[in-house]
């Protein structure tokens, strides 16, 4: 087996973790060490961060949300396509590890403002008389006609748990 030294990186995990310098030592090898890194699409942090977690999913789907502005600013695609491509395209980047995730109260919060973010847009605001104003979060749900993002990962978890 051969190390790249370069790509090769150390992190520690626990609860007790004793002074350590930044760099390992192997012969004639340094390694650096880090506090996060990504495994198979999932941040790991030292601390087992959930937080840091959906923050990073949440990045990605707004990455693929944008990289997608051409189909989302399109007059001529009906409102039912873009919910389909939603929940085609950027609800799987971030549900991805959905498993595994203990949310807080803060977590399901701003899983819930990026999901309405994102239905406000395709959906658009409404006119009411001469003046224009975002939907609410009630109209939104209603028009989605889908479980909100929150519940969703409930349910993964639990199916996930059998």
């Amino acid at each position: 087996m051969e190390i790249n030294q370069a790509k090769t990186k150390y992190m520690i995990c626990g609860t007790k973790k004793k002074y350590v310098e930044n760099v390992f030592k192997v012969k004639h090898m340094t390694f650096e060490r880090v506090n996060n890194f990504v495994y198979l699409g999932t941040l790991i942090t030292t601390d087992n961060n959930t937080s840091a977690k959906i923050n990073n999913r949440i990045a990605l789907t707004s990455i693929s949300y944008f990289g997608l502005v051409n189909i989302r600013k399109a007059k001529n695609i009906n409102r039912k396509y873009k919910v389909i491509i939603y929940k085609t395209l950027m609800k799987p980047v971030l549900m991805y590890g959905a498993e595994t995730w203990v949310l807080s109260k803060a977590d399901e919060l701003h899983l819930g403002v990026f999901e309405r973010k994102i239905l406000r847009r395709i959906y658009g605001p409404i006119c009411e008389g001469t003046t224009w104003r975002s939907r609410y979060n009630k109209e939104l749900y209603h028009l989605y006609d889908e479980t909100d993002l929150v519940t969703t990962v409930r349910i993964t978890r639990l199916r996930w748990a059998g």
